[in-house]
């Protein structure tokens, strides 16, 4: 697994102290839009752009503050307003070798490919990318991304699973 891959590359955003990345209502945003109007990225990054930029005007709407909840019921609205399929709190099991041993709410899952965790702290810290390695590792979806409302600048981590 790696975690955000190419994606800031492809996108040419600059990475921020703890590998959190900062995508902010001037600058990259210009930089995004030529790079996806010139076809130099995959749809899944295409995904993962349209989900930054719902995450984006939801946190510069809100601003910090508010519960998770209420960060991911904005985020669905915007989601399901530029037309991509959510769901909220989708369910997924957890084993143990053969055995079920629980089930786990994901926050968001969006495009059936794409697990959206919610945070309303100081920012994104190391356990945060572990629980999301845990989420992707149990649901075998391929990628995750972490999402923290809890700043004045939005805070977002990619993560992705290898299936290692």
């Amino acid at each position: 697994m790696s975690l955000v891959g190419n994606f800031a590359s492809k996108f040419n955003l600059d990475k921020c102290p703890n590998q959190v990345f900062v995508l902010t209502p001037s600058g990259p945003k210009n930089r995004v839009d030529r790079n996806l109007q010139n076809g130099g990225v995959d749809s899944e990054d295409q995904l993962l752009y349209r989900i930054l930029a719902a995450a984006r005007l939801v946190h510069s709407t809100l601003g910090p503050g508010f519960m998770e909840s209420i960060y991911g019921r904005a985020l669905g609205v915007e989601l399901r307003n530029s037309g991509l399929q959510i769901d909220r709190e989708k369910t997924i099991r957890i084993w143990y070798v053969p055995c079920l041993v629980g089930k786990h709410r994901l926050d968001l899952l969006v495009g059936r490919s794409v697990i959206i965790e919610l945070k309303a702290n100081r920012g994104i810290i190391p356990i945060h990318i572990a629980q999301m390695n845990s989420y992707l590792h149990a649901s075998s979806y391929p990628v995750g991304l972490l999402l923290n409302f809890g700043t004045t600048e939005l805070q977002w981590e990619i993560v992705r699973w290898s299936g290692a």
